[in-house]
């Protein structure tokens, strides 16, 4: 990566001598830290900016914390890393865990798959890359008893059913999206 992908915000703090610095890459944030070193801040920000990979921009600057996400975003698996973390990890997120079926099912459909989910306020969401863009795909809503609301674009409800059935209406947005 060139400097112009990457980016690092340093904040300094109010009431003591700290220094926050987060770390993005292509406008995605994927690493912080906070140290009272300003040249170790000034070491990290060289070594960010010059390409190093998080791994190894950690062992030289410990101060800097990642998480296994960042790592996978950096190979290029940020997509199938969040599925995956849903799946094996519904209870990290009340959300996740009503859920659950569905992405089991969904998991399964390639062009679902295919699609970065996150969730926002209770409801899945699908987008086309891991960067913070608006999304115009579908949107699933856990309604209790594994039946799921799905909503369109414009968040118009599409239909109720149970996983199964609510995998094939998301497709159906997918379908009516891609006509558009």
């Amino acid at each position: 990566m060139s400097v112009k992908d990457r980016s690092v915000d340093v904040v300094m703090g109010s009431q003591e001598r700290v220094f926050t610095v987060q770390f993005w890459a292509h406008e995605v944030y994927v690493a912080h830290g906070g140290t009272s070193q300003l040249a170790a801040v000034a070491e990290s920000i060289r070594l960010w900016l010059s390409g190093t990979q998080l791994e190894r921009l950690n062992a030289a600057c410990p101060f800097v914390e990642f998480d296994p996400w960042s790592e996978a975003y950096e190979r290029g698996e940020g997509i199938e890393f969040r599925w995956q973390d849903y799946l094996t990890n519904p209870h990290q997120e009340r959300q996740l865990t009503a859920l659950h079926s569905f992405i089991a099912a969904a998991i399964h459909q390639p062009r679902l798959r295919a699609l970065y989910p996150f969730t926002s306020m209770g409801t899945l969401g699908f987008r086309p890359t891991v960067h913070y863009t608006y999304s115009e795909g579908p949107r699933v809503r856990p309604i209790g008893d594994d039946r799921y609301l799905v909503l369109g674009p414009e968040q118009q409800e599409v239909g109720i059913a149970d996983a199964a059935g609510s995998v094939e209406l998301a497709l159906t947005v997918l379908d009516a999206i891609a006509e558009q």
